[in-house]
This record gives structure tokens, sequence and C-alpha cells, in this order.
């Protein structure tokens, strides 16, 4: 399965701004000063992330450069209408960025307790577009417990929200690493590439989106390591989806692991349907395995509608002989999922099972014979098996 056959690595590029405005620059650094006006130069930085982002104003685009080194932070809240990059990395200079997420260190201060490190609770009908890149970002000593949460408060309409972490490692949280409610007709963009979020103990969950009162939640994945998170907690899925209320879901998630994570609630992934609400799922070359519970489960309630992809992916619990996917279906409700190119192991379904459709196309057979990192070793059935990763004429897979 060729395109299985992936290296999870966090390269040294940066992020490219995909915002129309020129941003206005303001520079952090650990010798820095609160006390500066504006925080502008290189040369007379702030000392907190937190008093950069005071200085902000609704409407304007700013990029908040951070120089190595490690951020105390009381609680940063940012409000509507922002369009916010923090970028970390930055030499004390502030003239190279080398994107190495341990060198840049934000956790939260101890007299936080209970607080969260970003909160963004939009209440009025305006845009935000936050961006996190090379940056680290980990609960304290005192288990304080934060998170980063989004929910769109009423009216939101014409709300948008894009959160994009890009080479962001995480640790050590309690609670979700990242919450997500699209809902009151607004939508949420979240995208994560190249990241690691790994120990946190995480007790409802890793990743959290959920769409509701038709809106809209578009979560995209791309070289993402999801490992060792629930230790100790009863943590409710690495991964949890959920839909309701003519809301609607739609999942990207490609080149990634989701691997040695303990759960208590039903799977890896976990998606939810519901009350009319609609979820869409595709998974290409990903790895889901030795997880304490299974790798997916799908339900699908009330008239809602439940539609899977998956290709070229191995999801398996401990042994081939275990069931990788649950699939659960009633009340008018329907599932589809189709598996071409995978290892799957044998799906377990239940309920009202008239509604469900489950296909699966040149299902890949033997062990996957994974390394301690997740990755194929010599021998494994899943080389060369797949249908993705052929070069063509201009370059591209």
């Amino acid at each position: 399965m060729r395109t299985i056959i992936f290296t999870f690595s966090l390269f040294l590029i940066l992020q490219q701004s995909g915002f129309a405005y020129v941003p206005i620059n303001y520079y952090v650094s650990t010798s820095g000063s609160d006390s500066n006006n504006t925080c502008e130069q290189p040369a007379n930085p702030c000392k907190s992330i937190k008093a950069a982002l005071d200085k902000t104003q609704t409407g304007s685009v700013y990029r908040i450069n951070i120089a190595n080194g490690t951020y105390e932070e009381e609680n940063m809240g940012i409000t509507d209408n922002s369009y916010i990059h923090l970028q970390g990395g930055w030499d004390n200079d502030f003239i190279q960025q080398t994107c190495r997420p341990a060198t840049t260190v934000i956790k939260p201060k101890s007299s936080n307790n209970g607080s969260f490190i970003f909160t963004y609770i939009t209440q009025q009908a305006a845009d935000i577009e936050i961006s996190l890149n090379c940056l680290t970002l980990a609960e304290d000593s005192q288990g304080n417990n934060i998170h980063i949460a989004v929910s769109l408060g009423a009216p939101a309409s014409n709300k948008n929200v894009i959160l994009d972490f890009d080479h962001v490692r995480v640790h050590g949280f309690t609670n979700q690493v990242l919450s997500a409610e699209a809902k009151n007709g607004g939508k949420i963009t979240a995208t994560l590439s190249h990241s690691v979020l790994e120990n946190n103990p995480a007790k409802n969950g890793v990743i959290w989106v959920t769409a509701k009162d038709a809106g809209t939640m578009e979560l995209n994945i791309d070289h993402l390591l999801v490992t060792n998170n629930g230790m100790n907690t009863t943590m409710l899925a690495p991964i949890y989806i959920s839909s309701s209320g003519s809301g609607a879901v739609t999942t990207s998630i490609q080149n990634s692991i989701i691997a040695g994570n303990q759960i208590n609630g039903n799977a890896a992934l976990d998606i939810h349907t519901r009350n009319s609400s609609s979820s869409t799922f595709t998974m290409v070359n990903t790895t889901v395995v030795n997880n304490s519970r299974i790798a997916l489960a799908l339900f699908a309630s009330n008239n809602s509608h439940n539609s899977v992809s998956l290709q070229n992916n191995i999801l398996l619990l401990h042994t081939l002989s275990d069931d990788a996917i649950y699939l659960y279906q009633n009340d008018q409700s329907w599932i589809s999922l189709n598996a071409n190119y995978c290892i799957v192991g044998s799906p377990w379904t239940s309920g009202d099972t008239s509604h469900i459709s489950y296909h699966s196309t040149h299902e890949v057979h033997g062990d996957p014979r994974l390394s301690s990192t997740y990755h194929l070793r010599k021998g494994s059935a899943a080389i060369d098996a797949g249908i993705c990763g052929e070069w063509i004429n201009n370059g591209g897979i």
C-alpha cells in the first residue's frame, strides 16, 4: 500500500500568509517590556504575548512574532473581527525564524487555575482568522484546566471563524486541545497540519468539533500525530465529531497517525449525527491502530446522514481479528461507508441496520508489520498494495 507509507516529520517550513492585507508586525521577547507603547519595533518588543494582543484593534491584520523562549501567559482572549498570526521560532533580533516548536513554548501562569490559553467566544456577526505557527502549547505543573475554545454565539448567520495550526506541538492539556462549536448558521474552519498532539490527559477528548442549529463545521487534518493521550483519565475519544439540528460537518484526514491512546468512550474516531444533520468524512493514507478502543465508530439517528470514504488506511485495534469499525443506525437515518485498499478488520453493526451501506473493495489482508513509530516495516502486506502515489507528468502525486 504505497501511500500508507509516509514519513511523519515536522518539516521546517514557514507558513505563507493567506490574508489579503499586509499585516502589522508586533514583536514579543522574554527580554522585552510590556510598558512599550506599541511593540512594533524589533528593538522594543513586548514581554508577554497577552500584552501584544491587548494592543491589537479589530478589523486589522496582525502578525505576532515571538522570539524563542518560554512564556507564562494569562488568559488571552481574541475578540470578533480579529486577524491574528502567532509565529514562534524567531531569534532575539527577529532576523531569522527557525521553525522548531520546542523552542517557543506558551504555558499558563500558575495563578490561571481553571482558565484557557486562548478563548474565542464570538457574539456578533464578524469574522475571526487565527493562525498558530512554530509553537508549543503546554500545560503547567499545576495541572490547570486549559484548552482552545471556539463557540459561535448569536447572531452568527454571516460569521466565519478560521483556525490554523501549523507546526504546533501540544502536550499536558487536561481538557480538549481544541473544542469548536459552529451554530446559528455560522461556519468554523479548523486546519491542523504538521503538528503533534501527545501526552494530553484530555479527559473529554483531544479534538472535539460539532455543528448544530444550521451551523457548518469544516475540519482539515494533514500530517498530524495524535498519540499517548488520555492516560489515567476517562477520555471520550481522541477525535470526536458530532452534528445535530440541521448542522453539517465535513472532515478530511490524510497522512496522519492516531495511535496508542487510552479511550473510555467508543472509538479513536467517534462520529455522531443526530436530528436531521449530516457528516461527510474522508480519510486517506492514515493509520489508526493500538488504541484501547476500536478505530472508527459511526452513529446516525433521527433522520441524519453519515457518509464515510476510506482509502489506503490501516484501522485496527490490537490484532487483525479485532473489530475495527462499529456502525449504528436507527430512525430513518442512513450510514454509507466505502473502504478501498484498506486494512480494516471486521465491521460490527447494530440497531436498525436496514439503512447501513458498507462496501470494502480491494481489501488488504495480513499483518501490517508496523514499527514502534507506526510506520510500515519490510514484509508488510500493505506495501505497494494501494492505488495512490503514482507520479504523473507534472510532478504531482
